[in-house]
């Protein structure tokens, strides 16, 4: 029975190859730890939100699934008072803990990409909020994995996310717009470690790896030592990737009968 003051939040729009095997994780996780599970295909944005997009003329297309990402956890945080939103590429380990037990409700828990050096976004876009905001910021987050409460529901608002439209001409929009508005609010953000929100990329600076369709057996080692395995776009075959550590990770028979479809 789940505990209707918290739930997990996925947002996944358009064609998405990968979802079941990810949503089944996810599913399984929300039935463990006691928790609802939100699924959202679309979220309406306001219309003078939408009038300010297009007035902007954005050149990245579909600029609203960000936008949607966002509003989700403001209309999620109406009703629950804890949130943890997951990016539909995302796969919750079996033995993961309660993230809800890690994370103090006056806490914001996310993962600090800006401690990862080798990622690129971080110094793109700590560039590009200085450009655009005259800020210069000095923790940049990642939102694939995002653990919000009630009383921080504000941040994620329709009159925010108006306010600074113009961050979601970033490469990586909703995280540079939850970045710049972290630190200007001086938001408490809980650090999490990488085994929260583990990013499979072990090489950035050779970008063969992207045509990757598995993880060597090395890495793929160092997967299963982690909760929640966040499988960005990075890879162009993300769901031969996906496919192979949901496999690493349910490889057992008992396991893989916990991960019930719908």
């Amino acid at each position: 029975m789940s505990d209707s003051n918290r739930a997990i939040l996925v947002v996944s729009i358009g064609e998405r190859t990968f979802r079941n095997r990810t949503l089944n994780t996810m599913r399984s996780y929300a039935d463990r730890i006691g928790a609802d599970l939100l699924i959202e295909r679309e979220i309406s944005i306001p219309f003078t939100l939408q009038l300010k997009c297009k007035l902007m003329r954005f050149k990245r297309k579909k600029i609203e699934c960000y936008l949607q990402k966002m509003l989700s956890l403001y209309k999620a945080l109406e009703k629950f008072d804890r949130v943890l939103l997951l990016d539909d590429s995302c796969l919750v380990s079996h033995t993961a803990p309660d993230i809800f037990e890690q994370v103090p409700r006056n806490q914001i828990g996310a993962f600090p990409e800006s401690e990862r050096a080798d990622f690129r976004s971080y110094n793109y876009d700590k560039k590009f909020i200085l450009k655009k905001k005259k800020i210069n910021i000095n923790e940049y987050y990642n939102t694939g994995v995002l653990l919000v409460s009630k009383h921080q529901r504000e941040i994620f608002s329709p009159r925010n996310l108006s306010k600074n439209l113009e961050l979601f001409k970033s490469k990586y929009p909703d995280q540079a717009y939850f970045s710049y508005i972290s630190a200007i609010e001086k938001t408490n953000v809980n650090k999490l470690h990488d085994e929260w929100n583990f990013m499979p990329v072990f090489d950035y600076s050779n970008d063969s790896n992207r045509q990757l369709t598995e993880l060597p057996n090395d890495h793929l080692r160092l997967v299963r030592q982690k909760h929640i395995i966040h499988v960005t776009g990075y890879y162009k075959k993300r769901d031969k990737i996906i496919e192979q550590i949901n496999l690493a990770l349910y490889n057992d028979q008992n396991v893989r009968n916990s991960l019930r479809p719908r």
